[in-house]
């Protein structure tokens, strides 16, 4: 038997195929939803702390000139998506 042969008859089981289903929700999970949760909550208890940053002249240039960045990056990733 050969390995293609094989790997196709275990990935076509169902089990295998619920397992890879929760392995890859699990890695959304913990790669993209928690951190975001966890980045909004920290702003929320730390309101006070992001006034001062922002209201503080010396890092008004990195905070602009990272947003821009940030949104030139996911203009040119979405117009290449396109």
């Amino acid at each position: 038997m050969s390995l293609l042969t094989r790997i196709d008859e275990v990935s076509g089981k169902r089990k295998f195929k619920k397992a890879w289903f929760a392995l890859v929700c699990l890695l959304f999970l913990s790669l993209i939803i928690l951190p975001s949760i966890y980045v909004l909550f920290e702003a929320v208890v730390e309101w006070d702390s992001l006034g001062e940053v922002f209201n503080d002249p010396k890092y008004s240039p990195y905070i602009f000139s990272a947003v821009w960045n940030s949104f030139s990056i996911a203009f040119i990733v979405t117009i290449l998506d396109i």
